[in-house]
C-alpha cells in the first residue's frame, strides 16, 4: 500500500513538473519571439517620418511641413469665396480635401452630367490650392502631392470642353509648399510654386494647351 502511495506521489510530481516547464517555455516564447514579429504602429512619429524621408530623398525640413500638412487635411475650398468668386473655374463649385488625402470635386450640373456631382480626382494630396490664372479671368486648381510635386487641372479643358484633364509633375518643381499667383516682384501676375527653401517655379507656361 505504501509503495502504491509513493508511486502516486511521484506521478503527481512529474505532472506538476511538466506543467511548470510548459509555462516557462510559453513565457520565454512570449518574451523573446512573439514581440519581435509585431509591426510598427500605424502612426509614426515626426522623428521616424523624418528618418524615412532621408532615405526617400526628402529634406528633414520638408518632412516636417508634410507631417503638419497631413494633420491639417480635411477642408473644402469653395469657388464662390470672396477671393475666388470673380474667376471662372468652369464646372467646379468647390474642392474638398479629405483627411486621408483624397481630392474630391463638387461639380455643377453641366460637369456633373459627365463626371457626377462629386468626383474623386486625385489621392495622395497634401494641400489643395486655387488661384486666378492668366488674363482671361480663369481660375486654376492645384494639388501639392505627398511626394512634393505639383499637379493641376487644365483650366481650358474644364471651361471649354467640360473635360477634367490633369497635368502631373508641373514644372518639375520639388518639395513644394505653396502655389499662388504672385502679386509683386519679378514674377508678379504669374502663378508660381514655392518650395521649402523659398525657390520659385513659374507654372503659367505648363497650363497652356
Amino acid at each position: 500500500m505504501e509503495k502504491k502511495s509513493n508511486g502516486f506521489k511521484v506521478a503527481i510530481i512529474c505532472i506538476l513538473g511538466v506543467l511548470v516547464l510548459t509555462v516557462c517555455v510559453c513565457l520565454i516564447y512570449q518574451t523573446f519571439f512573439k514581440d519581435s514579429g509585431k509591426s510598427e504602429p500605424a502612426e509614426t512619429s515626426l522623428a521616424t517620418s523624418a528618418a524615412q524621408a532621408q532615405t526617400e530623398g526628402k529634406s528633414e525640413a520638408y518632412e516636417e511641413f508634410s507631417w503638419s500638412a497631413k494633420k491639417n487635411r480635411g477642408y473644402t475650398i469653395p469657388m464662390n469665396s470672396d477671393q475666388l468668386k470673380t474667376f471662372n473655374f468652369g464646372g467646379i463649385e468647390s474642392v474638398e480635401l479629405t483627411s486621408d488625402g483624397r481630392a474630391i470635386l463638387h461639380c455643377t450640373a453641366e460637369l456633373g452630367e459627365v463626371y457626377g456631382l462629386t468626383h474623386e480626382v486625385e489621392s495622395g494630396v497634401l494641400r489643395v490650392c486655387a488661384c486666378p490664372y492668366g488674363n482671361g479671368g480663369y481660375g486654376a486648381v492645384f494639388f501639392i502631392m505627398e511626394n512634393g510635386s505639383v499637379e493641376a487641372l487644365l483650366p481650358s479643358a474644364i471651361i471649354n470642353e467640360y473635360k477634367i484633364e490633369k497635368i502631373t509633375d508641373l514644372g518639375g518643381a520639388k518639395e513644394v509648399v505653396n502655389v499662388e499667383r504672385m502679386t509683386e516682384g519679378e514674377h508678379a501676375g504669374l502663378v508660381c510654386a514655392s518650395d521649402i527653401n523659398g525657390n520659385v517655379t513659374v507654372l503659367d507656361t505648363y497650363l497652356q494647351k
